[in-house]
């Protein structure tokens, strides 16, 4: 990484005005986009290797060099939950490449002496290294599998490349003075054109909105036309290749155009990272869920979903316990008497978990006809627990008297509740899903598309003697979810 570092700070160096001009246009074209595009647009900037092909480093002495590249993926298309999505690419590279020097003893074999071979020498008449720029618009899809994403793309658009020149020179003695003669030049001069960049990038997200890559584009530009010049000897050029010192000297130069495909490998690594992802927090803790733990905010009515009276009071404040009932000094487990009502909802049930892994913990509570709902859910794996709450609501509990049975224990203020009914589907307009729940309280289960969900907490039905304990509930596939508990009830 602190390889590719020095490479990114050496590729800026050259011209720091060209990249801060580049990096502000993404950074506004970034703003405008994720203003209106309802999926997260993903920018991503990174530096790396930029490699010339042969063809280039023979014919047009262009060398391999660096580059730093910057771009802005706006999706329209998302599919299976975020895990496919289709989209537009546009970004600009930034990159350099080195000017090389010509082979001497080539031009040594080209041009010889009767008395002797020549000395020549190569002279640069520019910098070191010829800079270019492409910018470039396509198409992009993304293939994601947990935290790895694969994103194939084919963009094209302009390129543009400066590149200095150079030239070999000889000296000749000509009726006994010195002469300096240019054997063969290459003059500076920009190229422009269409290109093609085909490109594989792998991404690995750190957090949802942070990643790192690494890229693979193969660039495919226009034909680079290079004005190189050679000395045509006074009289022509012979089979030989053997002159005099005055036909060198009195010679002209001649233009000999090389044609090159611009074709070159580039190498990055980056960073990236989403804007407009909606996230949801609650107002009592850091969470990506928003709830409202002791609002009751519907009722069960002839169809699951029926909205309450806007004045409904919280389920804290209007309704006891469930689970005790305060007769004077003694208190009773009621929920034997529930059990005997099949179907009855439970309130006052405290629900506690979030996201599995990584989640933030959440609390809920159930109203008084046992429903509870949960806000802005991704798509993921989930585990939450039921639980007895702290205290009644607005009643002490005195357990004299409170027989030490399995149920009674199970009562106990901060206790799992285990041998209950959850069922739950996606709000508004989802079919129930009835959902496992383990002897110690656990719901666990995958929601497959984001949105809001609602559950209902009730009493079992009536037993069935011939119901296999192992046997797992089937989902409703427009329930939204998936239950997952591997625990026999």
């Amino acid at each position: 990484m602190y390889t590719y570092w020095l490479l990114f700070r050496k590729a800026i160096k050259p011209n720091q005005y060209v990249m801060k001009s580049i990096l502000s246009a993404l950074a506004l074209s970034a703003i405008a986009t994720a203003s209106v595009a309802q999926q997260p647009v993903v920018i991503s900037i990174g530096a790396g290797i930029n490699n010339t092909s042969s063809a280039l480093k023979e014919k047009n002495y262009s060398g391999n060099g660096y580059d730093i590249q910057g771009n802005v993926f706006v999706p329209f298309i998302s599919k299976a939950d975020g895990k496919f999505a289709l989209g537009i690419l546009a970004g600009g590279t930034y990159y350099t490449s080195k000017n090389l020097q010509p082979d001497a003893s080539k031009l040594q074999a080209f041009y010889k002496l009767y008395n002797g071979n020549l000395e020549i020498a190569n002279i640069r008449t520019g910098g070191s290294a010829s800079k270019g720029f492409t910018g470039a618009i396509g198409l992009q899809a993304d293939f994601t599998s947990s935290r790895l994403t694969l994103s194939p793309s084919l963009s094209g658009g302009y390129f543009s490349l400066k590149q200095d020149g150079f030239a070999e020179r000889s000296t000749v003695m000509v009726n006994g003075a010195a002469q300096t003669i240019t054997l063969a030049d290459l003059n500076k001069g920009k190229k422009t054109g269409f290109i093609i960049i085909p490109q594989l990038k792998i991404g690995y997200q750190l957090v949802e909105t942070f990643g790192i890559y690494t890229s693979a584009s193969f660039n495919i530009g226009p034909t680079i036309s290079s004005d190189q010049r050679i000395l045509e000897p006074q009289g022509g050029f012979n089979d030989k290749n053997t002159y005099e010192p005055s036909q060198l000297s009195a010679g002209k130069m001649i233009s000999r155009p090389v044609n090159t495909t611009y074709q070159t490998l580039v190498l990055n690594i980056g960073v990236n990272w989403s804007l407009g992802r909606k996230i949801k927090k609650s107002s009592t803790m850091p969470s990506r869920l928003s709830m409202t733990p002791t609002t009751a905010r519907q009722t069960q009515g002839s169809s699951f979903g029926e909205k309450v009276n806007q004045d409904h009071q919280p389920a804290a404040r209007k309704s006891n316990n469930p689970l005790y009932e305060d007769k004077g000094t003694t208190t009773t487990n009621p929920l034997a008497g529930q059990l005997a009502r099949p179907g009855s909802p439970i309130g006052g049930i405290v629900v506690k978990g979030g996201k599995n892994p990584g989640g933030n913990l959440m609390v809920v509570q159930s109203d008084d006809n046992g429903v509870f709902e949960l806000e802005g859910l991704e798509a993921g794996m989930y585990s939450f627990n039921l639980e007895v709450p702290a205290g009644p609501q607005g009643k002490s509990i005195n357990e004299k008297g409170v027989k030490r049975s399995e149920a009674a224990e199970q009562a106990r203020p901060g206790n799992p509740i285990g041998g209950v009914i959850v069922k739950g589907g996606k709000n508004p307009g989802g079919s129930m899903t009835n959902l496992n729940v383990s002897g110690d309280g656990r719901i666990e289960f995958e929601v497959l598309e984001a949105g809001n969900y609602k559950f209902i907490i009730q009493t079992p039905g009536e037993p069935d003697k011939n119901k296999n304990k192992s046997k797992k509930v089937v989902e409703k596939a427009t329930s939204g979810l998936k239950d997952t508990l591997k625990t026999n009830v």
